[in-house]
C-alpha cells in the first residue's frame, strides 16, 4: 500500500513522539509520576516487554504536564513504614522541582497542537502560503521559546550545561522531542536524596494494591537467586518486610 508523503510525514511526527514516549527500567527502579493535588503514582512498567533484563514503561502520553522521575525503589524506600502524605506539597522534597517546569507547560502544549493539528490541517486541507507560514512560525517559534526557557533556567533545573544544550539541541531539529521536553527534565535530574514521595506514592495511589503486589513478586524472584548471606539478600529481605507492613498497616 502506497501512503501520500503528507500522510508519511504526519505519521513520522507521531512515531517519533511515541519512540520518545518509552523507556527501559532497570531492576529495581520505578517511574514517580506527578498526580493532581500534590500526589505520586509509581509505575513498574509492563510486566511482559523486557529487553536484556530491562523493563519496557511508556510515559502517559496525554499529560505533558506532570513530572516523571526515574527512582531506585530497593534502595530508596526507607521511610516506607513511618511516612505520612504531604499536605499541599510542603512536605514533598520533589514539590521544587514540580514546580520549576511550570513555565514550559503552555509551551509543550501548543507544540503539540502545532505538531498534530496545525500540521495535518495544513498538510490535507489548507496547504496555502499563509497557513504554511503560520503553522511553521508557531511550530518552531514555541521550541526555540522552550529552548531559551531551558538554556536560561539550566541552574535552577541542576542540569549540566552539556545535558542542556544536547537537549536544546534535539528539540530544535526534532520537535516531537520538544513535546516531551517537562518529562525530559524531570528524568534528567536525580532523586536519590528525595526518596519519601515513593512510599506516600504507595500509599495514596490508586493502583499501590497492585503495585506492592507485583513489587513482592519481583523480591520474592530476586532473592531465590541471591546468596542469603550476602549484603543484597539482607537488602532485599528488609525491603521486602517493609513492604508486607505497609500492606499489614
Amino acid at each position: 500500500m502506497h501512503l501520500s508523503i503528507e500522510l508519511e510525514l504526519l505519521l513520522l511526527a507521531l512515531g517519533l513522539y511515541l519512540l520518545d514516549c518509552l523507556l527501559l527500567l532497570a531492576p529495581g527502579e520505578a517511574l514517580l509520576i506527578a498526580r493532581p493535588g500534590h500526589r505520586w503514582q509509581l509505575s513498574l512498567g509492563s510486566r511482559h516487554a523486557r529487553f536484556r533484563g530491562r523493563t519496557l514503561v511508556c510515559l502517559p502520553l496525554f499529560s505533558l504536564h506532570r513530572p516523571v522521575f526515574r527512582v531506585d525503589w530497593i534502595e530508596g524506600m526507607d521511610d516506607a513504614t513511618g511516612a505520612k502524605p504531604g499536605v499541599a506539597g510542603r512536605t514533598d522534597p520533589l514539590a521544587a522541582r514540580r514546580l520549576a517546569t511550570r513555565p514550559l507547560i503552555p509551551l509543550v502544549y501548543g507544540i503539540a497542537a502545532a505538531q498534530f493539528v496545525l500540521f495535518p490541517l495544513m498538510l490535507f486541507v489548507l496547504r496555502t502560503p499563509l497557513m504554511i507560514g503560520v503553522t511553521l512560525a508557531l511550530l518552531y517559534g514555541q521550541v526555540v521559546l522552550a529552548i531559551g526557557w531551558l538554556l536560561r533556567n539550566r541552574a535552577q533545573l541542576q542540569i549540566s550545561q552539556r545535558a542542556s544544550r544536547n537537549l536544546a539541541l534535539e528539540c530544535l531539529l526534532c520537535p516531537p522531542v520538544a513535546i516531551n521536553l517537562v518529562r525530559r527534565l524531570s528524568l534528567a535530574t536525580l532523586v536519590s536524596d528525595e526518596a519519601p514521595p515513593l512510599a506516600q506514592a504507595l500509599r495514596n495511589s490508586v493502583n499501590g494494591p497492585i503495585v506492592r503486589e507485583r513489587m513482592m513478586e519481583e523480591l520474592a524472584e530476586w532473592l531465590d537467586t541471591e546468596d542469603p548471606g550476602s549484603d543484597r539478600y539482607r537488602q532485599l529481605n528488609e525491603r521486602r518486610a517493609s513492604l508486607g507492613s505497609m500492606e499489614s498497616s
